[in-house]
């Protein structure tokens, strides 16, 4: 029966083959056929030992060849017939996919187009939760920066969808002083290791005042060579100082955004 089984394998990938299957070299399928002849061949090979002793005429003897014979068949035929069943059906759930696609498509642009007319509609009919095109929308427009929100809906935005708070404070609508207020509350956490995404989003806001770059440069945090946080931050700096070469941002003496900082350090072994 292995022995059948194995040639059922070299069987059913020869069937396919006939039918067309390609001989990528990185293809899973050849695969999937030797599995599948393998298969065909073992149970082929005991159905038929055990089927052909009801049917009168055949000797004793006979039955074990037949079998074989029969189960090799059967294997071959799984590949043959098998490999353009599994290549339609390839094909029709792409196109059932491609129009799925296209339906998501349309009703995203839809939803993108009521929140350029009404932004406030995210709110009000709560699309940071939805599960569906509307959030999609909602989350692309936030990051996209081309709808007109309120910086009070940005501000209610901001406090209901934690998700989203990067990028809603790196919005240039952002509410100003409930930008501020965030700034001095992470930059404590930021000095402590955590909320440095959020610390680099509001610098990265163009509403950013001059003297939150020199208040994080003389905080300590530059120093504290905290992972993908510390040279983040310098760098920062070091691009808004040189948009404003006339003034310096720093304390005077600072050395804080050196232009050759030390690699971070790697982060704990789990």
């Amino acid at each position: 029966m292995v022995v059948c089984a194995l040639l059922g394998a070299m069987f059913a990938l020869l069937g396919a083959k006939l039918a067309g299957l390609s001989d990528s070299a990185w293809s899973l399928e050849p695969l999937v056929y030797l599995a599948l002849g393998f298969g065909a061949g073992a149970l082929g090979f005991l159905v038929l030992a055990g089927a052909l002793p009801i049917i009168r005429g055949i000797s004793e003897t006979q039955r074990p060849p037949l079998a074989f014979i029969g189960a090799l068949l059967i294997a071959f035929l799984t590949g043959v017939i098998g490999y353009p069943i599994a290549k339609y059906d390839a094909k029709v759930n792409m196109k059932k996919s491609m129009a799925q696609s296209a339906a998501s498509n349309q009703r995203y642009e839809h939803f993108y187009s009521i929140l350029r007319k009404d932004p406030e509609v995210s709110l009000r009919e709560s699309w940071y939760r939805a599960t569906d095109e509307k959030r999609q929308a909602y989350r692309m427009s936030i990051q996209n920066q081309d709808v007109d929100y309120s910086p009070s809906t940005l501000g209610r935005l901001y406090e209901l969808d934690d998700q989203m708070t990067v990028q809603l404070l790196r919005h240039p609508s952002f509410d100003t002083s409930l930008l501020e207020s965030e700034f001095h509350r992470i930059l404590k956490r930021s000095i402590r290791g955590s909320d440095c995404d959020r610390m680099q989003a509001i610098m990265r806001n163009p509403n950013a005042k001059d003297e939150w770059f020199a208040e994080v440069a003389s905080s300590g945090i530059l120093e504290k060579d905290i992972f993908l946080c510390s040279d983040s931050l310098r760098r920062l700096i070091n691009s808004r100082q040189s948009n404003q070469p006339n003034k310096s941002l720093l304390p005077t003496g600072s050395n804080s955004t050196n232009s050759n900082p030390k690699p971070p350090s790697r982060p704990a072994a789990e």
